[in-house]
């Protein structure tokens, strides 16, 4: 009987709070974490903290949230929370109560607890229940915390304060992003592809347009086709806007057409290609820049600003190696014949204007990068065209002669590696044999071969009809 006159006592002080006793105003009771986000139909738990409190006996407070937005489904003391008795019997529970339809508008969740003597009272920080919500519908609501009660042993109630919570219960969010994520072309006059996509969308969100720009630089790469994906096309009718082309952007809006009666009975859902941008790529590496999407907006049948909220993911455009096949074509002056050899290049800088001189068995071009920086070479040679012996190969950037380089063949082609300085050089590739001028002279001997032979048959003619007039 005393037992329960004590906790009476105790409830009572703590709800009318008519005893009183001064702490330090340290003490919050919070929920954790105070912002979250969450997509229709998920669970999510929250935490009931309580921080730097002294002497804390008893709690009671209620939790109120908008039911038409959440509904609560668990609330439990975890092992090890803050207010656990080292006697479990010894725990009293005045109240720990779930209500979804509180009221019309807002749920309730009503939690307290009490410790009994002889349990002593606790202080520090630590956990006094978790919380399970589900999200039933779409809004913003707060999990608010009212009615906060602490009491310590005597039942004299603790000052503190309280940290809500808020919490959006949102579609998930689709993207806008460039594909693939890294465009990397193999050489100039390439016509690369850049798709724009969406992904992961939500017919829920009611989607019917869409725009965007995309940056690029003209002096890299030039705009020669927009064309428009299948994703949209999927749901109906679609409009794509004449493409706006700058020399930094690209500008194109899409619309889903709405029906005669001018509504939608289809939404677009899913992921999918919106449009693809074709570029030809005019210049040589090293290049590395970002392909930026801006502007990006996503309407709903209300057409209300800012639209459908969405995440962005541009994209890059790497072109740091050039792989090139230069033709070079040699006329033997013999017979006119003309003969084809291949020449490959690959390098980090820009190749151009590569010419072979017979004459001085050399290979010559001219490679461009950006000045300070280290530019290298990969040349691959058919020895039908130019050859040397492993160490007898002359390579020259400009007047400077290059030894560290590293020569490799097989039965057919040399492949010669090399460094040099930039900005702007020429190369020059020596070699000590030119097999061209070998076909020449075994034209040459097979001349000098057939006139010895029309001369020995014109001898034997001429002996032949001596004879034959003795």
């Amino acid at each position: 009987m005393k037992l329960m006159l004590f906790i009476i006592s105790i409830l009572l002080a703590l709800l009318t709070g008519s005893m009183i006793h001064t702490y330090a105003q340290t003490t919050v009771i919070t929920l954790k974490p105070t912002e979250i986000t969450i997509e229709p139909d998920q669970e999510f738990t929250v935490d009931l903290n309580i921080t730097e409190v002294e002497n804390l006996y008893a709690y009671e407070l209620k939790i109120y949230f908008n039911n038409s937005v959440l509904n609560a489904t668990k609330a439990v003391r975890p092992p090890g929370h803050f207010m656990e008795p080292y006697d479990p019997n010894l725990q009293f529970i005045p109240k720990w109560e779930i209500k979804n339809d509180y009221n019309a508008t807002h749920g309730r969740i009503w939690l307290g607890f009490t410790l009994l003597a002889p349990e002593p009272p606790k202080s520090g920080s630590g956990i006094l229940a978790k919380i399970t919500f589900k999200a039933i519908g779409l809004g913003f609501t707060t999990l608010t915390l009212k009615d906060t009660k602490l009491a310590d042993s005597s039942g004299n109630p603790i000052v503190h304060s309280t940290e809500d919570c808020n919490v959006t219960v949102e579609l998930p969010k689709p993207t806008i992003e460039i594909s693939p994520k890294t465009i990397s072309p193999t050489h100039r006059g390439e016509v690369i592809q850049v798709n724009i996509n969406i992904t992961d969308l939500d017919e829920r969100w009611k989607a019917v347009g869409f725009e965007f720009k995309l940056s690029y630089d003209e002096e890299l790469m030039k705009v020669i086709n927009v064309t428009e994906g299948s994703f949209l096309k999927q749901f109906g009718e679609t409009y794509m806007t004449p493409p706006i082309i700058k020399p930094s952007y690209v500008h194109l809006g899409l619309l889903l057409l709405p029906q005669e009666d001018g509504t939608w009975t289809i939404y677009p859902s899913g992921s999918g290609t919106l449009a693809t941008i074709f570029f030809n790529v005019t210049h040589g590496p090293p290049v590395s820049i970002t392909l930026t999407l801006y502007d990006t907006k996503i309407a709903d049948i209300t057409a209300t600003p800012p639209g459908v909220p969405h995440t962005v993911v541009s994209g890059e455009y790497v072109f740091t190696t050039e792989i090139l096949t230069f033709i070079i074509v040699w006329t033997d002056p013999a017979t006119n014949q003309n003969y084809t050899f291949l020449v490959q290049t690959v390098s980090n800088t820009t190749v151009d204007y590569m010419m072979f001189e017979q004459v001085h068995k050399c290979l010559t071009f001219n490679v461009t990068g950006p000045e300070g920086s280290q530019g290298y070479c990969n040349i691959t040679i058919p020895k039908n065209l130019l050859d040397a012996g492993p160490n007898e190969w002359l390579i020259l950037v400009d007047e400077e002669v290059i030894t560290d380089y590293i020569a490799t063949s097989n039965a057919t082609h040399t492949c010669i590696y090399f460094q040099y300085p930039l900005s702007t050089r020429t190369i020059y590739i020596y070699g000590t044999s030119v097999i061209p001028e070998l076909q020449i002279n075994m034209v040459l001997l097979a001349l000098l071969v057939l006139t010895f032979t029309i001369a020995i048959s014109k001898k034997k003619r001429l002996i032949q009809k001596t004879e034959a007039k003795q």
